[in-house]
């Protein structure tokens, strides 16, 4: 029981780091292409603006991340340390939340994905916009017409 117990929490806690590691990377590299990129140009506001907004994408993925798989680390805690089981109400709803917060992952990371990539934003909310033209109106678009 112990050595799962560890060999669990190591796991977890290497996790959470690498995820943690790989976006503050991300940053990091980001905001120094873009200084290099801007450094040419008087645009300090700018370069801080897209900084700021790198931080904050790259902090809102990792809020994202850690709230779908928090919960199940904090359910495998309390089971593996005993303080819980499966086979209570209290027991089954904690890992009934905590299976349901990591699939929900498979919906918060396209969703915020979405919200940062403008171009495929835009591509989204027009093939929705196409859909609900073709629903109202009947109009049909052809396909070929629209790859030219």
């Amino acid at each position: 029981m112990y050595i799962w117990i560890l060999t669990n929490s190591i796991g977890f806690i290497t996790g959470f780091g690498a995820i943690i590691y790989c976006y503050t990377a991300t940053y990091k590299f980001i905001k120094r292409r873009i200084s290099e990129t801007l450094a040419d140009h008087h645009v300090d506001q700018v370069r801080v603006l897209l900084q700021r907004k790198v931080l904050r994408n790259s902090i809102l993925m990792t809020i994202g991340v850690l709230i779908c798989y928090i919960p199940e680390s904090i359910a495998m805690g309390f089971m593996s340390a005993k303080v819980l089981r499966r086979d209570t109400v209290v027991g089954a709803v904690l890992i009934a939340i905590s299976y349901a917060s990591m699939l929900a992952d498979t919906i918060v990371t396209p969703c915020l994905i979405l919200y940062f990539s403008a171009p495929l934003r835009d591509a989204f909310c027009f093939w929705k916009q196409r859909e609900k033209d073709e629903d109202e109106w009947g109009v049909r678009y052809d396909d070929d017409l629209l790859r030219h």
